[in-house]
């Protein structure tokens, strides 16, 4: 796994933040990904998974297809996704997709539950979330928090400077992906 030092992130982040071309902001972020040790791990989850729909006008959607990821025509920037491009936005906690919504008095949402059928086991790519669930802070999943702590402890005996640097990179995603101004930065970053 190739790191980058701490130095070398912290001027790219300096730089990204204050750009407002979207070019390079991408070509930085892309770097970075590369280099932030995605975890890629299988997970067992029985508990719920939420997603949140604007109803158009007070008339709930008759099947479950319609409160699915959107057409391609409907879907703006996200998060994770460019325009045009559908993406299934899921929340593990009901709060955090209604947060999400920034839902006001007044507003007509549908809410569906969904969960994994029995016995599937989904893949979980884990970037900005890893330093939280070694402290067993919003982790809803151990074997997280033993993987990353395995390669934390690996890092350590090479080169603190390397288990620095894989959490600090950690750390700006998770920066980046919990900014809940983003959409006023149109998902920039």
């Amino acid at each position: 796994m190739k790191l980058l030092s701490i130095e070398h992130i912290h001027e790219i982040a300096d730089k990204l933040f204050v750009s407002k071309d979207v070019s390079y902001v991408g070509d930085q972020l892309r770097y970075l990904v590369l280099h932030a040790a995605i975890l890629n791990l299988r997970f067992s989850y029985l508990g719920r998974l939420w997603r949140v729909r604007d109803l158009e006008g007070r008339e709930s959607f008759n099947n479950t297809s319609e409160i699915w990821y959107p057409a391609a025509e409907n879907v703006n920037i996200g998060r994770l996704n460019d325009a045009g491009e559908p993406f299934l936005y899921l929340s593990f906690i009901l709060e955090t997709a209604l947060g999400e919504k920034k839902v006001q008095e007044g507003d007509c949402l549908q809410v569906g539950m969904y969960r994994f059928k029995p016995h599937k086991n989904p893949y979980l790519a884990v970037f900005g979330e890893k330093s939280r669930g070694v402290r067993g802070v919003g982790s809803l999943f151990p074997v997280m928090k033993d993987q990353v702590s395995r390669i934390l402890g690996e890092l350590v005996s090479v080169s603190p400077r390397h288990a620095n640097s894989y959490r600090y990179s950690d750390a700006l995603f998770d920066h980046i992906l919990r900014d809940a101004n983003a959409s006023s930065k149109e998902y920039l970053y």
